[in-house]
C-alpha cells in the first residue's frame, strides 16, 4: 500500500493491490463544506514507448554519443546525436563532430559527380557494436566544440538490434479524435485518467492502441490542428495472444496491415513510426525510419468521435483477419493508396478519377478472385466498360446508387447528360461520365460543368469507394456517412449490407 497526501491535506491518494494482483487507486478529497468524496479506479497505465516525446513537432533523440556513417573514410567516429525530425518533412538527421584533420579540408572541397537520380544515404553504426535503445526525453541537444569538424546528414532507414521479441510498440502521430474507449491512467499521476484504449484480436495476434495523455486534452488537439504540425497522439502495441516470442520479420506483415487500416480510418496518411521490440521488458530492437505523415486536417472519414474506439476495434479485427492473406493485403495496399490520394491530396476532378480507378481494382478482386463471377481476368476485362464493372461491385455491396436529393448541382447536371438505354444517370453513372471527360478528353471541356457538380460527384464517388472498402474488409458496424444530410457528431448509421 502506498499513500500520498497533498500539502494542505485536502487530497489523499492510496494505491492498493487486490488479492488477484489488480491495482486499485483510491482518492479521498475533502470538499469545502468539510464532507469527503471517495474516488476509486482500476485503470491500467497508458502504454509507454522509449521514443515518446510530448509536444508539437518535438525532435526525438534516438542516440547520443559516438557513431560511424557507413560512407565515412575516417578512422575516428563522430560524436553527436541522431534525431527523428518533423520539419520540413519527417527525416532522420545525424549530427556529429570530431577533431579536425587535414584530410577534412580536402573532402570539404570535393563534390561527388553522379548521374543517378537517387541519393545513397549512409547507414549508421555504433563503435561498440550496437546502439542502445533508451528514453529519448532524457537526452537534450548538445553543442559540439567550436574548433571541431562538424557533419550533418540524413541517414537511411535501418534496423537497430535484433529479435526475437515478445511485443512491438509503436508511435502514431496525427491520429484521430475519439471520446470513447477504456480508461487509462498516467503512471506519474495516478489520479488522472482519460478514455481512449482500444483492443483488437485477429487470429493469433492482439493489438492495443491508447490515446496519449496530451492528445486526450481537447485544447492540445485544437492547437495541433491549427498549427499544421505533427505530434504523437496514440501509442500502439502488437503481441501474440499467447505471449509467445516472434521474429520481427514475422511481425512485419501485421504492422503493414495496421498501417493500411489506420490510413483507411483517418482518410489520410497515418504511419506507425519508430517501432521498438521488447523481450522480458528489455528493449532490444528498433526500426529507425521516417515515413510521411499528413497534417491533422479535416478530411472525410467514416468514423465518429463518439464511438470511434468501438468502430476502430471492430474494423481492425475484421481487416487484420482479411489482410492475413498476402494477396488480399496487396489489393488493399493499392486501393488504400487510391483512397488516400482521392480523399486528401487532390482537387475534386482528379479525385473522381482516382476513386473510380480504385473501385475498378476492387471490382476485379471481388468479382474474379472472390465471387468467381468471371473465370479469368481477361473475361472480366472483356465483360464491358468501367461503369458496368464498378456497378456490379457496388450492387454486390448493396450500396444505394441514387443521387442524394440534397446534391442539387449533380442532380441538375445528370439530367442533361446523355442517357443510357433510355435510363437517366444515377450517382455512379453521372460520376463516371464526368470522370471520362478528364480521362478521355473530348471537345466538351470539363469546365462546361458546374464546379459544385464536380464537388458533389467527388463526395459521392468517394463515399462509394469508402463503403466498398469497408465491405471487402468485412466491417459490419456503424459508420458516419459523408452523403447523409445529418452531419452532426453522433449521426451514424449501419453499413448497408447488414
Amino acid at each position: 500500500m502506498t499513500v500520498e497526501q497533498s500539502p494542505d491535506g485536502s487530497r489523499r491518494l492510496g494505491v492498493f493491490y487486490d488479492d488477484d494482483g489488480q491495482r486499485r487507486v483510491e482518492q479521498v478529497v475533502t470538499l469545502d463544506n468539510g464532507q469527503t468524496a471517495r474516488i476509486v479506479h482500476r485503470h491500467p497505465d497508458v502504454l509507454s514507448h522509449p521514443y515518446f516525446v510530448e509536444g508539437i513537432d518535438s525532435e526525438i533523440c534516438l542516440h547520443q554519443g559516438q557513431f560511424i556513417p557507413s560512407d565515412d573514410t575516417s578512422p575516428d567516429p563522430l560524436d553527436g546525436d541522431v534525431r527523428f525530425m518533423w520539419i520540413p518533412t519527417p527525416h532522420i538527421l545525424a549530427r556529429g563532430s570530431r577533431a579536425t584533420r587535414i584530410e577534412d579540408f580536402d573532402e570539404f572541397g570535393k563534390s561527388p559527380v553522379t548521374t543517378s537520380i537517387w541519393t545513397d544515404k549512409p547507414e549508421l553504426s555504433e563503435p561498440s557494436g550496437s546502439f542502445r535503445i533508451s528514453d529519448a526525453s532524457s537526452r537534450p541537444i548538445t553543442e559540439p566544440p567550436s574548433n571541431s569538424a562538424r557533419f550533418e546528414f540524413s541517414s537511411r532507414p535501418q534496423e537497430v538490434g535484433s529479435g526475437p521479441v515478445d511485443r512491438i510498440r509503436f508511435l502514431i502521430p496525427n491520429g484521430w479524435d475519439s471520446h470513447d474507449g477504456h480508461y487509462v491512467t498516467s503512471p506519474d499521476n495516478l489520479a488522472y485518467s482519460w478514455p481512449g484504449r482500444l483492443r483488437a484480436v485477429a487470429g493469433d495476434w492482439s493489438v492495443t492502441i491508447d490515446v496519449t495523455k496530451q492528445a486526450g486534452q481537447s485544447e492540445f488537439r485544437k492547437r495541433l490542428k491549427a498549427s499544421g504540425g505533427r505530434a504523437i497522439t496514440h501509442l500502439g502495441e502488437l503481441h501474440r495472444v499467447d505471449g509467445a516470442e516472434f521474429s520481427t520479420a514475422e511481425a512485419q506483415p501485421h504492422l503493414e496491415s495496421i498501417r493500411l487500416l489506420l490510413n483507411l480510418i483517418a482518410g489520410r496518411r497515418v504511419n506507425l513510426i519508430l517501432p521498438v521490440g521488447s523481450k522480458d521488458e528489455a528493449d532490444i530492437w528498433a526500426y529507425w525510419a521516417a515515413p510521411p505523415v499528413d497534417q491533422m486536417a479535416n478530411v472525410d472519414s467514416w468514423i465518429d468521435a463518439t464511438i470511434a474506439c468501438k468502430q476502430i476495434s471492430e474494423f481492425l479485427e475484421s481487416g487484420l483477419a482479411y489482410c492475413a492473406n498476402s494477396a488480399n493485403q496487396n489489393v488493399i495496399k493499392y486501393a488504400t493508396s487510391y483512397y488516400v490520394s482521392a480523399n486528401a491530396d487532390v482537387d475534386v476532378e482528379p479525385a473522381i478519377g482516382l476513386a473510380i480507378s480504385g473501385l475498378q481494382l476492387l471490382a476485379h478482386h471481388r468479382l474474379v478472385n472472390e465471387r468467381n463471377a468471371y473465370a479469368t481476368s481477361k473475361a472480366f476485362e472483356e465483360s464491358g466498360n468501367t461503369e458496368k464493372q464498378v456497378r456490379e461491385l457496388l450492387t454486390d455491396c448493396k450500396i444505394n446508387l441514387d443521387i442524394p436529393q440534397h446534391f442539387p448541382y449533380l442532380t441538375q447536371e445528370a439530367a442533361q447528360m446523355p442517357t443510357q438505354t433510355g435510363i437517366g444517370r444515377d450517382g455512379i453513372g453521372a460520376a463516371i461520365y464526368l470522370r471520362n471527360k478528364i480521362i478521355h478528353p473530348t471537345k466538351s471541356l470539363p469546365s462546361n460543368w458546374s464546379m459544385y457538380a464536380w464537388a458533389e460527384a467527388s463526395i459521392l464517388v468517394r463515399h462509394y469507394f469508402r463503403l466498398s472498402l469497408l465491405n471487402i474488409l468485412g466491417y459490419k458496424g456503424q459508420h458516419r456517412s459523408s452523403v447523409s444530410p445529418d452531419r452532426w457528431v453522433g449521426a451514424v448509421e449501419p453499413v448497408p449490407w447488414v
